[in-house]
């Protein structure tokens, strides 16, 4: 696949975040997996949650995680980094 690697910055960006969520509802369990993980491993789910366009492809991303560690797994990080942020922003 010549996304993969690339599906976070393309959730950033107006006309590929459509791409993305459209990969995430056409896709299989397998690659849902994959593009759902990539945000997870690089660590850049705090700016995809702030970002306009992207946090529609996170909201995509937990309707179609069908998988349950998967949808747990993400939705743990997701806390996490919320967790983090409202912390972050209390204290400064």
């Amino acid at each position: 696949d010549h996304l993969s690697g690339h599906y976070s910055r393309l959730s950033t960006q107006k006309f590929s975040s459509n791409v993305v969520e459209k990969c995430l509802e056409l896709s299989n369990d397998e690659w849902i997996a994959r593009i759902v993980q990539e945000p997870i491993d690089n660590s850049c789910l705090p700016n995809l949650l702030q970002d306009p366009f992207a946090n529609y492809v996170i909201q995509s991303a937990l309707t179609v995680s069908k998988v349950r560690h998967l949808f747990l797994t993400f939705l743990e990080t997701l806390n996490k980094t919320i967790c983090m942020q409202v912390q972050q922003n209390s204290v400064g």
